[in-house]
């Protein structure tokens, strides 16, 4: 990336600012404008799931613009709680981004909506407390036999699948 930087004369409007503290990336996203995340699937099939710098940003109250893969979709669902671009399209990434700079008011209702969608779905006491109370309502924790279409309890029959596989 720097030698990009530096073929394309770029060193005055981009810094690489290299490892940063939580603390320090914290401040940086509260002066932030917009967080773009380009995800991309890789060459290898590699991928994020849903990446933390993406739900704390929402939780920062901070906008957000981000690709289509993975868990993305999620959290970052078109013009309620984000902007989504297809991966590997600079062009579509770099107009959202100005879409949300040039339109404050539409800055302000993604990062308010994007924060309850975090505050309401993603606080991790009220999952794990949610998981407690499905695990003890199964019969024998059995939950990945259950029926329920709620994609957090989805996400617990998985993990649960996946702790016993691992037991």
């Amino acid at each position: 990336m720097a030698a990009q930087i530096s073929r394309l004369g770029l060193e005055s409007k981009v810094q690489l600012v290299g490892p940063l503290r939580q603390s320090e990336v914290v401040k940086e996203m509260q002066h932030a404008a917009v967080l773009a995340a380009p995800c991309i699937i890789a060459c290898d099939g590699d991928r994020d799931g849903l990446p933390n710098v993406i739900q704390e940003a929402l939780a920062l109250g901070l906008p957000v613009v981000a690709t289509d893969v993975t868990g993305i979709p999620e959290v970052i669902r078109p013009d309620r709680t984000g902007l989504r671009v297809p991966q590997r399209d600079p062009q579509a990434l770099a107009a959202a981004v100005k879409q949300l700079l040039e339109d404050p008011p539409l800055r302000v209702r993604l990062a308010a909506e994007g924060r309850r969608l975090i505050e309401a779905e993603f606080d991790n006491r009220k999952t794990s407390q949610y998981r407690r109370t499905l695990y003890r309502a199964t019969p024998n924790g059995d939950i990945a036999n259950t029926q329920s279409n709620s994609p957090r309890s989805q996400t617990a029959a998985r993990d649960r699948v996946e702790l016993q596989e691992v037991s």
